[in-house]
């Protein structure tokens, strides 16, 4: 397995075991950012519950003093982990 291929794979064990764990992910601030940038706080637009309002990550941000800009950068780093697309492993380290 390839470096990114192992990033990738640890990336989605990570999130996964988050995601079906019954810790409160949101009770401190570390958990939540964590949580954060591995599932997210916004629902998953390919299931069609992303929560337009901002709700869960609106709560998280006002139980930990969050503020806009870490708010966009938590949303930014949670894109760049859910957009990390394996197929284009190759392609990368291709240099493409």
């Amino acid at each position: 397995m390839s470096d990114l291929a192992d990033l990738h794979a640890a990336l989605d064990s990570a999130g996964s075991t988050m995601a079906l764990s019954s810790q409160d992910w949101g009770a401190t601030p570390d958990f939540a950012w964590l949580y954060g940038i591995l599932v997210g706080w916004d629902g998953d637009p390919s299931g069609g519950d992303v929560d337009q309002g901002g709700g869960a990550m609106r709560e998280l941000a006002a139980r930990h003093d969050w503020t806009d800009a870490d708010v966009e950068r938590l949303r930014r780093l949670h894109a760049a982990v859910a957009g990390f697309d394996i197929n284009r492993v190759a392609d990368l380290e291709a240099g493409r």
